[in-house]
């Protein structure tokens, strides 16, 4: 995990990758452009705790977005994409989510917000979709080790006709051996991430029935809420097992409280 062998900074030169993407809107091609044409090494993120982190925490972070949305995402065929007309733009998705999403997962510091997020990472998840065919992004990120958030950001196909347009510019200096001189950068990007849409379910059979589902079990729900925490209650600090009613309630090592039926 920590070591980036030489077959991996050779598959970054041949093509345009979604951080690359950041940094030529970013203006920083001559940089760019001596690591592609072999004359200066990659930065070597081995050692870069950020890094590594998010690579670490990218699986826990899938799975926690799953179980938050209730959306499934496939991770078959997301690595070593590359965009149907342009052969140097490629990519290795996060996931993908049907039916024209595609999820990118980030651990970042707790002092950032998800439009902070949004807008530093816009032009990857914007070269991202153009490689992959899809329309938006579901944005998964963990703040620190005590917030999570996510947030769907949109194709923009007027934004993107300037990355390729840029990005096309910038591979010719590479393919022609032609060093470039560093550009002056986009402006910053504006992404507002809290500009939500209404939807009318009214029509979504699946929703119907999910929704009398929950209606029917809400009452339920919370008198077996109500009774867990009464029962709790109930049980003195040294006691181990409490039982009677075919019920029982143990305490685990860490002294929490468990309730479950008794069998014996």
């Amino acid at each position: 995990m920590f070591d980036h062998p030489k077959e991996w900074h050779d598959e970054r030169r041949k093509g345009v990758g979604g951080s690359d993407a950041t940094k030529i809107m970013s203006g920083e091609w001559r940089d760019l452009w001596l690591v592609k044409t072999g004359r200066a090494e990659g930065d070597d993120l081995s050692r870069i705790l950020a890094v590594q982190m998010g690579t670490y925490t990218e699986p826990f972070n899938r799975d926690w977005f799953s179980r938050e949305t209730g959306l499934p995402v496939d991770t078959e065929n997301c690595d070593h994409l590359v965009h149907q007309d342009h052969s140097f733009m490629r990519g290795n998705l996060d996931g993908r989510i049907a039916p024209d999403a595609i999820l990118e997962c980030k651990h970042v510091g707790a002092k950032f917000n998800m439009d902070d997020i949004a807008a530093r990472y816009y032009w990857q998840l914007q070269h991202y979709m153009a490689v992959g065919g899809e329309q938006q992004t579901y944005l998964s990120v963990l703040f620190g080790n005590s917030k999570w958030e996510s947030a769907i950001i949109k194709r923009d196909d007027k934004a993107l006709a300037d990355l390729i347009a840029q990005e096309t510019e910038f591979w010719q200096h590479v393919t022609d051996d032609i060093e470039p001189e560093d550009r002056i950068p986009e402006g910053k990007v504006d992404v507002n991430t809290r500009a939500m849409r209404e939807v009318d379910a009214t029509g979504n059979n699946m929703w119907g029935t999910a929704a009398a589902q929950w209606l029917k079990c809400r009452t339920s729900a919370k008198k077996f809420k109500d009774a867990d925490a009464d029962i709790k209650k109930l049980i003195e600090p040294d006691v181990r097992r409490m039982f009677g009613h075919g019920i029982e309630v143990k305490r685990a090592s860490n002294g929490s409280l468990r309730i479950g039926e008794k069998n014996d």
